[in-house]
Parts: structure tokens; sequence; C-alpha cells
């Protein structure tokens, strides 16, 4: 199912890449240009552009590349933290904060994304107290 939404989403952002309005992209890949159809593309655009923006800011140059001789600092681990919570992959993040990846980065980025997941867990609230 994810895999299926993913193409309709890299069909719609390459159909309005060449130039296609909402109305035209919903004709042309669903047939329809209702305004659920056309909301929906409005959001998967939105969406890109906005991502595109953190993604731009995010890409601190006086941060990279990450000294390949240690695991990253506090500060490289909350960008690590920003990057995985934007939808970069792990392997991608290797490649962005440290140029390159092999098995020494890699284990430090799975380290430090394991980490932020046990404080997340830690803050949640348990759900018999939301419920009650």
């Amino acid at each position: 199912m994810q895999t299926g939404m993913a193409n309709q989403q890299a069909t719609i952002l390459a159909l309005h890449a060449q130039g296609l309005t909402e109305r035209e992209i919903g004709l042309q890949l669903y047939g329809q240009s209702d305004e659920p159809t056309r909301s929906w593309i409005r959001f998967v655009l939105e969406r890109r552009s906005r991502k595109d923006e953190i993604s731009r800011g995010i890409h601190r140059s006086d941060l990279y590349p990450f000294s390949p001789e240690r695991p990253p600092t506090p500060e490289e681990q909350a960008h690590i933290h920003e990057l995985h919570a934007l939808g970069f992959s792990r392997n991608r993040i290797c490649h962005t904060v440290y140029g390159f990846k092999n098995g020494k980065v890699y284990g430090w980025i799975i380290d430090t994304l394991a980490e932020f997941d046990a404080e997340d867990e830690e803050e949640a609230e348990p759900i018999e107290h939301i419920i009650a």
C-alpha cells in the first residue's frame, strides 16, 4: 500500500514539474478533477515544498562533514535526529553528514537514533492515563 501511495506522489510531483496544473494532473492521473482529488494533489505538492524548505535549512555547512574519527557529538546527534524526523533514511544520513557510509559510521547513526527512540518512549504517557 505504501509503495502505491509513494508512486502516486512521485507521479504527481513529476507531472507538476512538467508544468501541469492540479486540474490537469487530476484528469491525467485519476481521470477526474473534483475537489477531493485536487485537495490531495495540493497536499502532496505543499508537503514536498515544505519538506524541501526544511531540508535546505537543515543542511548546515558549518556541521558537515562530521569527523569520521569519533561518534557524533550531542549537537550532531540532535541534527541526525532532525534529519531522520524529516524522513531521511539511515543510509542517506550517513552520506549527508559524513560524506560516506561504512560499518563504523552506520553503527554510530543506528546508536544515535536508538538513543532518541528510547528517550521518546520514556516521554510518552501511558495509554491508561490518557483514557482515564
